[in-house]
């Protein structure tokens, strides 16, 4: 690297909570020197025994990095030495990047969940999630409907849209047999969601204009309202896309 030339690393990190369960990461931002090392932290409120890392790199669906499982690490992904996570206490995990390169800008994204998979279902880590379809073009002014299945019958469904550049937002979350609950900027007409059964979820984009072009994601959780148990911020599957320009599938 000559003099006067200097590379950077952009890192993005998301804070996610819901219904007074607070997930938060430490920095939001951060633009980094290659090879200048990096701290991600991230809090839980409700000391869930489950603590997963995700990155999510330009026009890819998030991938899970690591989780712990109260203090037992297990690492999802080759990353050799150059991730190091640590878990010091149940509401806390942190990420080191020992050594940023430019393969490494992307969002990172913490969550955390009262229980594995393993746990609640007797079965292997990871409910299975689909969507279709997994890209689409419409025309200005018509609707599209975007449909979502988990193989478990899990308490809630949720709906993320990811504007480009920018970090993952909920819409909103849906349980069977009640209306969707909404976030701050979004309504059920221009996204209404249905919750036909426990494994199936459907959300309509109306009125589709070009601020609607968009990666649209779905994921599942085992919370209850009203229990100290929240939801399961977990994607695993590429998202769908309105319109699609032509990026890899995960």
């Amino acid at each position: 690297m000559g003099p006067g030339l200097l590379h950077c690393v952009a890192l993005c990190l998301l804070g996610v909570g819901y219904m007074g369960a607070i997930v938060t990461q430490n920095p939001r931002y951060q633009v980094t020197r290659m090879g200048k090392p990096v701290t991600l932290s991230c809090s839980q409120d409700l000391n869930h025994d489950v603590m997963y890392w995700y990155q999510q790199k330009l026009n890819r669906a998030p991938k899970l990095l690591f989780y712990y499982y109260d203090q037992d690490f297990n690492n999802e992904t080759d990353t050799s030495d150059n991730f190091q996570p640590s878990r010091p206490n149940t509401s806390f995990c942190s990420l080191r990047i020992r050594s940023p390169g430019l393969g490494d800008s992307a969002v990172y994204l913490c969550a955390s969940s009262k229980y594995t998979e393993l746990e609640r279902q007797g079965s292997v880590f990871g409910a299975l999630l689909s969507q279709k379809p997994l890209r689409d073009i419409c025309q200005r002014g018509t609707s599209v409907t975007i449909q979502c299945q988990v193989d478990s019958q899990l308490a809630l469904m949720f709906w993320y849209r990811q504007l480009p550049g920018q970090c993952l937002t909920l819409i909103a979350m849906a349980n069977q047999g009640s209306e969707a609950t909404y976030e701050s900027g979004f309504t059920k007409d221009k996204f209404p969601i249905h919750r036909p059964n426990p494994m199936f979820s459907i959300l309509t984009v109306n009125s589709v204009n070009p601020e609607d072009s968009s990666f649209y994601f779905c994921s599942a959780g085992d919370t209850v309202p009203g229990t100290d148990q929240r939801s399961e911020q977990e994607l695993q599957l590429p998202p769908a896309h309105l319109p699609p320009p032509q990026f890899p599938s995960r």
